[in-house]
């Protein structure tokens, strides 16, 4: 039962954090178009996250070998409400930056895929890998079913309730992983899935290497796509709750191009 309650609560917590970083693509065109900012100033909140993020995994990867995933994953998630729910307050470009770009990075990167694949490995001494594929799903539908639920309301509550609504499944969720999460960090001494090189001996090593080049490619091929491809459908005439699935923004992307579609 214990080991069932903590697949579910990095399943849930990679859920909400899943959908939350990727919101600012559907709120990105409402924004600028209220506040009459070019593009590119909310981009650079978007190209600041990633930056901060990726420092805040490393940091949080440390951590999660030393602290409880209770502490370590429902302070993330705290520190993540608040700065996807002060999005909602912004009225400059640098207040994005500083909540996007800076506090919500923080805790999202302390909620990543890895802190919350440290915890599973701890947890499930067999069949490890088929357990983290499983809980890292939550990544992909949370993108799936939050945006598409903000999607189909936006019109109706703005781009401030969005952001509201998603600090509001933050909250939801820090009872649940103060309930379902171990209160010290769990180890399983002489598992084979934990046995491996230290960061020094793996930075050593041609694969270590290649895995991050890899993982830098998808993360600036989804992510940043990501953020621009909605506004650039509506531009086009797509309607948001069409905008928002994959298909479409293909098809978006093939239409002709002009000058007029980038004209922020």
């Amino acid at each position: 039962m214990r080991v069932a309650l903590i697949l579910a609560a990095g399943f849930l917590v990679l859920f909400v954090g899943g959908g939350a970083r990727f919101a600012i693509g559907l709120t990105f065109k409402p924004m600028v178009d209220e506040f009459g900012w070019a593009r590119g100033q909310l981009g650079l909140a978007v190209a600041l996250y990633m930056v901060v993020s990726a420092f805040a995994t490393l940091a949080a990867g440390r951590l999660a070998d030393r602290v409880s995933a209770r502490l370590l994953l429902g302070a993330g998630t705290l520190v993540g409400a608040i700065g996807i729910g002060l999005m909602s307050l912004v009225s400059a470009p640098w207040h994005a930056m500083l909540l996007y770009g800076v506090v919500f990075a923080i805790g999202n990167g302390a909620t990543s895929l890895a802190t919350v694949g440290v915890m599973v490995t701890h947890a499930v001494s067999r069949r490890t890998g088929f357990a983290n594929a499983a809980v890292f799903s939550g990544t992909s539908v949370g993108q799936l079913v939050m945006i598409a639920a903000l999607a189909a309301v936006l019109v109706q509550i703005g781009w401030r309730s969005a952001f509201v609504w998603l600090a509001v499944a933050h909250l939801a969720l820090i009872p649940f992983l103060w309930f379902a999460l171990p209160a010290r960090a769990q180890h399983q001494a002489g598992s084979a899935a934990l046995e491996g090189h230290t960061l020094r001996e793996a930075a050593r090593t041609p694969q270590f290497w290649q895995l991050l080049a890899i993982y830098a490619i998808c993360g600036l091929d989804d992510f940043f796509v990501s953020t621009h491809v909605v506004a650039f459908a509506q531009d086009r005439g797509v309607g948001t709750l069409v905008a928002t699935w994959w298909p479409s923004r293909r098809t978006a992307a093939s239409v002709r191009w002009s000058p007029a579609t980038c004209s922020r």
